[in-house]
């Protein structure tokens, strides 16, 4: 976790990611984009690039945490695009793959496109649906929840090919332009991070050429499961960063703030709460490490990467409140940080994935590796 990636990380985020830059991106009152595309321009988002190293992937995690320390919208909107990238780059066309090399140097941007209004967790009961007119396909149907959209050029959607079948076995995936006719994208406000917003979108009679296909026809299930295990581990990942930057602002705040002219700190109750903020932290990121060995080993990383996320998860709602007993009133304030953190933190309750899902995943057998 103490690399000099992360050190080179914090170092530009001290700078140009200040606490009030972070509210006006988590309120949506200024725009990412400049920022992210800096985070291209140092080479941060090459390291989606695990088809050429799949130690990449650990860099990557780096970024995340250290990103996600700063602004959950950087945080997200560097998930995102390193998801759609390294799954274009798995199952793309030459077309597609060089779209994702623009993902990495910052002139493009993608989002992923599977929750529907009435097929969250339950995947099986996806509705929208595309069919082949000639060389073209159709989609109508309705997504939701899609983060990133407003920004995006172009979406990986998640469609019915097949409707007399599973999902797992009838579904394909698209890479849509965000130009195309019949596409209507709404943003949805949200109470975090709202400068890269989540999405409702309307497909009526969209039209995509029939190459846009990633994957194969009704193979969209392996690309599925790629996807939702690199989203997992940069769930958790997000968790360690912001966790570690929670307990070093509570370690600093009480070593500052006097009461009965002594420092906060100084009451083993306090102390005790912010050094089992450390050993979660650790934890987790032990966890994180592990997932990402295994899914870089090619074997089943299930039950690694679920329990990553559903460790990562639950910490991180621990630790936000953590902050808010040892501030007390203050972190209610909105002049101090804490309460934007436990903001943010609530999403890694169902990005990815809720935690009863990673659960009912790892039910199957769970002490397997």
């Amino acid at each position: 976790m103490y690399t000099e990636l992360s050190n080179e990380i914090n170092e530009w985020c001290d700078e140009v990611v200040s606490q009030e830059t972070a509210g006006l991106l988590d309120s949506g009152e200024c725009s990412p984009l400049p920022l992210y595309q800096e985070i291209c321009q140092k080479g941060w988002m090459n390291y989606a690039n695990i088809a050429e190293d799949k130690q990449y992937f650990f860099h990557l995690a780096e970024v995340c945490k250290v990103a996600n320390a700063y602004s959950g919208v950087l945080g997200n909107m560097i998930c995102v695009n390193s998801a759609c990238a390294m799954i274009l780059g798995a199952f793309g066309n030459a077309e597609a793959k060089q779209f994702a090399q623009g993902i990495i140097e910052g002139k493009k941007l993608a989002a992923f496109s599977l929750t529907e209004p009435q097929a969250g967790t339950d995947v099986n009961n996806i509705q929208a649906s595309a069919t082949l007119d000639g060389d073209e396909w159709v989609i109508d149907g309705e997504k939701y929840l899609v983060t990133g959209a407003m920004l995006a050029d172009a979406i990986l959607v998640v469609v019915k090919t097949n409707p007399d079948v599973a999902t797992k076995n009838g579904s394909s995936m698209l890479l849509v332009s965000t130009r195309s006719k019949g596409m209507e994208i709404t943003p949805t406000p949200k109470m975090s991070a709202n400068g890269y917003a989540s999405c409702h979108i309307r497909f009526t009679g969209c039209r995509a050429p029939s190459d846009r296909i990633i994957g194969k026809v009704n193979g969209a299930w392996a690309a599925m499961s790629m996807a939702g295990g690199i989203e997992r581990v940069l769930v958790a990942a997000c968790c360690v960063g912001l966790c570690k930057r929670i307990g070093e602002y509570l370690y600093e705040y009480s070593n500052d703030r006097i009461v009965d002219g002594k420092p906060l700190y100084e009451l083993s109750n306090i102390r005790h709460q912010i050094v089992d903020i450390a050993i979660k932290v650790r934890a987790a990121d032990a966890l994180v490490g592990q997932a990402i060995s295994a899914l870089a080993s090619g074997t089943n990383a299930t039950n690694a990467v679920c329990a990553a996320k559903v460790f990562a998860a639950q910490m991180q709602q621990e630790v936000s409140m953590t902050a808010m007993n040892v501030m007390g009133g203050r972190a209610y304030l909105k002049a101090y940080p804490v309460e934007r953190w436990l903001r943010e933190g609530l999403l890694s309750l169902w990005a990815g994935g809720t935690n009863e899902l990673q659960k009912n995943l790892m039910s199957r057998s769970p002490f397997d590796r």
